[in-house]
C-alpha cells in the first residue's frame, strides 16, 4: 500500500496550485478520507481535487493478480462548494460495499449526501505547492455544509 503523504505529495506535484487537504469521516467515524484541493489548477478559477486513502478501501476488483485499489480525481470551478464532500461521498460508497469503481461505472446521488452523512476536520495540507512535507498542521472539526 502507497503512504498517504506519498500521494498527497504526487498529486499536488501534478496539480500545482496552493494544496489544502480536508478530512472527512464517514457517519459512524469508522472511516475516513481525505481530499486534497489545489487552487487555481489548472488555471485560474479552478480547482483540482483527490481523493488521499481512497486506495485504503477494497474495490472487490482485480486486474490479472493484483487488486485495483484507485484514488478519485476531478476538477470543479473555484465558486463549486460541495465537490470535496462529494467525492468523500464516493469513497465511503466503497468503504462500505455500495459501489466498486469500474470502468464506465458512475456513483449515483453522490452529491445529494454531501452535508448529511459525513463530517471534515479541516487541517493545514501539510504540503507545500512543490509536494514538501510542512510540519505540525492544526484541526479543527465541523459539519460539512451543503451547497
Amino acid at each position: 500500500m502507497t503512504d498517504l503523504r506519498t500521494i498527497a505529495r504526487t498529486a499536488a506535484g501534478i496539480f500545482g496550485g496552493t494544496p489544502r487537504v480536508v478530512k472527512f469521516y464517514d457517519e459512524s467515524e469508522e472511516h475516513s478520507v481525505e481530499i486534497l484541493s489545489c487552487t487555481p489548477s489548472p488555471e485560474p478559477g479552478l480547482t483540482s481535487y483527490s481523493t488521499i486513502g481512497m486506495s485504503a478501501f477494497d474495490n472487490d476488483t482485480t486486474i490479472g493478480p493484483r487488486q485495483l485499489r484507485v484514488e478519485v480525481v476531478g476538477i470543479a470551478a473555484d465558486s463549486t462548494t460541495a465537490f470535496s464532500g462529494g467525492l468523500s461521498s464516493c469513497a465511503f460508497n466503497l468503504a462500505h460495499d455500495r459501489f466498486q469503481i469500474q470502468p464506465k461505472r458512475v456513483f449515483p446521488r453522490v452529491f445529494e449526501a454531501t452535508g448529511k452523512t459525513s463530517r471534515r476536520r479541516t487541517r493545514s495540507s501539510g504540503i507545500r505547492s512543490d509536494g514538501r512535507a510542512t510540519s505540525n498542521p492544526s484541526s479543527t472539526t465541523r459539519p460539512i455544509s451543503s451547497g
